[in-house]
């Protein structure tokens, strides 16, 4: 196995530190402007406010590569122009021409999942193999062997940041099903004109195998215009059928015909986090973030769902922020409640602090109970790791066993259970990270790698020992939660919700060889030329956030180039080591650039500099060379930065030869004889 591999570990735990302890920004941004922040290297000990920062540059990367620079809009029209010819390329544009037809192979990674917000499983199949999960960036999926293969059920015409799936519960109608979409935390969506964005409600009448819009929730995708832009969750009603959403700041319900606003937040903006959940005899459980908004935020509840609110927290708690709710399947009288308490798990504070609570409300005899000394706080501290972290709530889960009413499993950065919530000590680390002192991946008992930042969290109703988990890297499994040692199984077989940044092929030809910078996964790398058994399988190479690649075939040892955020560059061969270059500073996605045809050169983007080295297989941190800054560009906030590159083809020649680069500002540079 090649030389990074070795170096990768160590890459590995330092990229999920940094980007792991992040607190996700609801920032809104009102006109186009930039935040930076430089990670300085070898400071192991950031703050979390600086970690926060982080997401916000994520954020920020989709909107820079999208926004107009001179209005600070995404123009609508431009998206569909996108949508239109998309579609186009696939059909005859008039009877005199023709789009060129293209064949495309599939490259995966199709063992690797992304972020899963989503997942339920088929009431009408009793084996439990019938599923349906959703990626926020990658549209529904569904699979009826358990995992073992998944087939994408959405059109790729159809909007695919999915983030609720429900299915009517009443007997002979387990056919129809509906998945919302639009990320309201923890996104692209929190900032102004992002495609994050939702389209709305889909419905399927043949159990998930086909889609369409319903037309009541449609809206137009470049702004927050609707209340269907985010769905937080959906719920339909066991007794009349009504479809319940839980949008930003409001519980609506569809009575078939028409919505109406069962509850409505005073003050309406995508930070307003609901979530709903329904009884099998019809009382409707209504939860709302908190946001200084007395008169809405906590728990509220409906003997039918319509009308007739009463908020049964009011004097208990106070949620912080985000609240979720789930009800003990076998004892519908307990909902137990799991909210962001406004606090932060931060090592350097004396005591650092669990980042949320847990009650549970007995409707029997109307009572709360608080679990909340129950959240784990192991033995160590790691900032968002260990106490219990949740990241602002934009990973946040609780679910009950659903033969034991006392058996709770919870999510925040980790997966976490309790065997019996009223005798037992606090909650069991059974996913996420290994341990509460560092940032390995959880891989125990002979299973699967368990990915962090767990998003749902769903019981098998026909054998309910096996546990699946929704998570940033995809969907597992456990066949035992109830196992001392909890072993995981990836389900991520055909699942391709993967989104990448940047992709680099082998410039050899005939080489199947492909890599590609991910969004919170990492860098990964297929080919079987590289010795993976298919074009679809990938390994995962480096951690963080994916940035730029490189393959080079200027030296026989084929070296890599890959990075990960705020700067970081490394090469693996002939010698595995950082060549970032000294002095540099950098967007959050690195940007480098490879010459395709050259491999000798290589320039990197520090924001507004230009460096350049073309000898890139021996290159050290301290011998780029510095070419200076870009005419108007710079390396403050406010200075256009260099966003993309590219280069002449063929072989270098000193007279004809040229390396393109483009701003965020919209002004294309051309230096020619670059090397």
């Amino acid at each position: 196995m090649k030389k990074l591999l070795l170096l990768s570990l160590s890459i590995i735990t330092f990229c999920v530190i940094i980007y792991s302890l992040t607190i996700r920004s609801e920032k809104q941004i009102n006109k186009v402007e930039r935040k930076s922040y430089k990670i300085v290297k070898n400071e192991a000990e950031e703050t979390p406010e600086a970690r926060a920062r982080f997401v916000e540059e994520r954020f920020l990367y989709e909107y820079y590569r999208q926004v107009n620079p001179i209005s600070g809009d995404i123009p609508k029209v431009q998206k569909e122009l996108e949508l239109d010819r998309s579609i186009k390329a696939k059909l005859k544009i008039n009877s005199n021409s023709r789009a060129i037809e293209t064949s495309f192979v599939n490259r995966g990674p199709s063992n690797l999942g992304g972020r899963t917000r989503a997942l339920v499983i088929d009431r009408s199949d009793n084996t439990g193999n019938t599923i349906i999960a959703g990626g926020v960036s990658s549209g529904v999926f569904k699979t009826t062997n358990g995992g073992a293969n998944w087939t994408k059920v959405s059109s790729n015409d159809e909007i695919h940041n999915v983030t609720a799936i429900v299915q009517d519960p009443r007997p002979g109608e387990e056919l129809t099903w509906y998945y919302g979409t639009g990320e309201s935390i923890g996104n692209s969506a929190s900032l102004r004109g992002s495609t994050y964005y939702g389209q709305g409600i889909w419905k399927s009448t043949d159990g998930g195998n086909t889609w369409t819009q319903m037309p009541s929730t449609a809206s137009n995708q470049t702004s927050y215009d609707s209340d269907f832009d985010f769905i937080l969750n959906l719920a339909i009603h066991p007794n009349t059928g009504d479809l319940y959403a839980a949008v930003a700041g409001k519980i609506k319900r569809f009575n078939g015909t028409i919505w109406h606003d069962e509850i409505v937040n005073s003050s309406i903006s995508s930070s307003r986090h609901t979530d709903v959940v329904i009884t099998t005899g019809g009382r409707v459980y209504a939860g709302f973030s908190g946001t200084n908004d007395t008169d809405i935020e906590g728990v509220w509840t409906s003997v039918n769902g319509v009308g007739g609110w009463t908020r049964i927290s009011d004097g208990i708690f106070t949620p912080a922020g985000r609240v979720v709710m789930a009800l003990a399947p076998s004892n519908q009288d307990k909902l137990y409640v799991l909210f962001n308490n406004g606090k932060r798990s931060d090592c350097n504070d004396p005591i650092p602090a669990i980042e949320a609570d847990l009650w549970m409300w007995n409707q029997s005899n109307s009572t709360f109970t608080d679990f909340s000394s129950k959240l784990p706080d192991e033995t160590g501290c790691s900032d968002g790791n260990d106490p219990f972290a949740i990241q602002g709530g934009y990973d946040l889960v609780v679910s009950v066993k659903p033969n034991s009413e006392n058996f709770v499993v919870i999510g925040g950065t980790n997966a976490y259970k309790k065997t019996n919530i009223t005798t037992d000590g606090t909650f069991t680390r059974i996913g996420g990270y290994d341990n509460p002192d560092n940032y390995a991946i959880y891989a125990k008992g002979g299973g699967d790698r368990h990915h962090p930042d767990i998003h749902a969290m769903v019981f098998n109703p026909f054998n309910t020992d096996v546990l699946f988990t929704g998570t940033d890297g995809g969907v597992h499994k456990t066949t035992n939660v109830r196992a001392p040692i909890v072993a995981w199984t990836s389900l991520n077989n055909n699942y391709q919700t993967f989104q990448y940044y940047h992709v680099g092929m082998d410039p050899m030809s005939g080489s199947d060889i492909v890599m590609g910078g991910a969004q919170d996964n990492g860098t990964t790398v297929g080919g079987v030329d590289w010795g993976m058994p298919d074009k679809t399988t990938h390994f995962s190479y480096v951690g963080g956030d994916g940035v730029s690649v490189g393959i080079s075939r200027d030296d026989a040892c084929l070296p890599f180039f890959v990075g990960y955020q705020s700067g970081f560059i490394y090469r693996d061969c002939p010698t595995g080591e950082e060549i970032t270059p000294d002095g540099s500073d950098s967007q959050f996605v690195t940007l480098f650039h490879l010459d395709q045809d050259n491999n000798n050169a290589l320039y990197y983007a520090g924001k507004g500099e230009l460096y350049r080295t073309i000898n890139a297989t021996a290159v050290t941190t301290l011998n780029w060379d510095n070419l200076g800054t870009l005419p108007g560009f710079g390396v403050a906030d406010e200075d256009e930065w260099i966003q993309t590159f590219s280069t002449s083809w063929g072989v270098y020649n000193s007279a004809s030869s040229f390396l393109l680069m483009g701003g965020d500002n919209g002004h294309i540079y051309r230096l020619d004889d670059p090397q």
